[in-house]
Parts: C-alpha cells; structure tokens; sequence
C-alpha cells in the first residue's frame, strides 16, 4: 500500500478541510480507499500532512487537533487493510499548541510522535 495524504481536502464537504489520506495498491495504482479521521470537523486540524506506514498500520498525524487545548494535536492508527480507525494518541499531559503529532515513526508496532512546541521542559521547547 502507499499512502498519499491531503491535508486541505474537504472530506466532509466543500471548505470543511479537515485533511484525508488516500491509500493505493502499490502494484496496479488503484485507490483503495480514502480515510478520514472519526471525528474529523470542520476545523483544519492538518490530518495527513504526516504520516507513516509499516506493518498494516497507518499513522497520521493531525497537529492542529483540539482535543486538549487549541492545536494540541493528536495522532491516529488505522488498519491499512480495512482502512478502519484502530485508536487515536493523545499524549497523558497535552496541552495548547503542543502540536502532538508533528512528527511520526512507526516500525514494528512502535509508534513515536514528536510533540513540537510542548513546553514540559522549555518554552516551544519540543519533545519527540
């Protein structure tokens, strides 16, 4: 599978924006499916200007997600092979502008999430 993401696609209808991944068959170029986050609103929370694929699982990153303040972020997992969402990361200690989700690694079942203004150790200071 290869996964191309669009950050700015309107997956929820025109101007909703919350961003999509497209996964294609790497052999025949055939889309498969599109996949959008759950509980994608109308906010452009950056979903699919991240990811990486391994092992049937696909994250993506949405930095600009609310859940835990504005553009805390978040992270999510989906099965490449029903394009079903398995679970979204939030970090235990988010907070507003942390922009969890920045970065992403994944490789044999370990996910890694890069949280680039967190302010845990300094101002913006990062985390991975």
């Amino acid at each position: 599978m290869i996964a191309v993401g669009s950050l700015n696609d309107d997956g929820n209808g025109l101007g909703s924006g919350p961003g999509s991944v497209y996964l294609y068959d790497a052999q025949s170029g055939t889309l498969f499916t599109k996949i959008l986050a759950d509980d994608a609103t109308t906010d452009r929370d950056q979903f699919g200007r991240v990811l990486d694929i391994d092992n049937g699982i696909l994250a993506v990153g949405a930095f600009l997600k609310d859940d835990q303040g504005s553009q805390s972020g978040a992270t999510y997992l989906f099965n490449v092979e029903t394009g079903e969402e398995m679970v979204k990361l939030l970090p235990t200690n988010g907070d507003e502008f942390d922009q969890f989700g920045h970065s992403i690694a994944i490789e044999n079942g370990m996910v890694v999430v890069g949280s680039y203004e967190d302010d845990d150790i300094a101002f913006n200071g990062g985390c991975p």
